[in-house]
């Protein structure tokens, strides 16, 4: 159960990070959070299998898509 709240945790900050700047890249959020690359790469899979996000377009110019808002249990 440790590890779900840890990663639920993680899911929040990565949500928290992409609403204020839609543009940013995985690996200025692993930067951000201090935490490895495939955290972050793991967090954005579990937001996009939970329709919270999407990815708009290609990896230098697209933008992420909050589709929902949070919701308790992101």
């Amino acid at each position: 159960t440790n590890d779900v709240r840890k990663e639920n945790a993680t899911n929040r900050k990565v949500l928290e990070l992409i609403e204020t700047q839609t543009d940013i890249s995985l690996s200025e959020i692993a930067d951000r959070l201090g935490v490895s690359y495939k955290t972050v790469q793991r967090a954005i899979a579990d937001l996009k299998k939970t329709n919270v996000i999407e990815r708009i377009g290609g990896r230098k110019k697209g933008y992420w898509s909050i589709k929902e808002k949070r919701e308790k249990n992101i």
